[in-house]
């Protein structure tokens, strides 16, 4: 699930040219276009691209919406790695039709290091908890806790 460190390079470097993401943002704010970014986002070589289209809080929501398509779950665990866009994944977190796709990350040891990022934000304390009261990710949320970072 994780990008490839050469691969991160790149995905900074792009990230970092604001006029390709102005471009983005108008393609991804097309609501008839949704489904196809969907598909642009599955091929590995435009992953950083939206990874700039979280960064823009005008379109959070439609990541969401991308987000509930179970087919693209990997992928935003890829994001959630990227260290750039991890205040994203706590605005995601917070819209409660989202929950149960937040503990399906949980669950993925790759990115267990992430909810403590999110559990550190006095915000999403009371979520957090509610993570922790569903059975099937009690055991992960107690390696968190042991983790010595928290």
């Amino acid at each position: 699930m994780c990008l490839a460190s050469s691969v991160r390079a790149n995905v900074m470097e792009i990230c970092e040219a604001c006029s390709v993401r102005a471009n983005l943002m108008d393609i991804y704010e097309a609501s008839s276009v949704r489904a196809n970014l969907m598909d642009i986002y599955e091929a590995s070589s435009v992953r950083a691209n939206l990874m700039d289209i979280c960064e823009a809080s005008s379109v959070r929501a439609n990541l969401m919406d991308i987000y509930e398509a179970s087919s693209v779950r990997a992928n935003l665990m890829d994001i959630c790695e990227a260290s750039s866009v991890r205040p994203n994944l706590m605005d995601i977190y917070e819209a409660t039709s989202v929950r149960a796709n937040l503990m399906d990350i949980c669950e993925t040891s790759s990115v267990r290091a992430y909810p403590m990022d999110i559990y550190e934000t006095s915000s999403v304390k009371a979520n957090l908890m509610y993570i922790y009261e569903t059975s099937s990710v009690r055991v992960n949320l107690m390696d968190i806790c042991e983790a010595s970072s928290v």
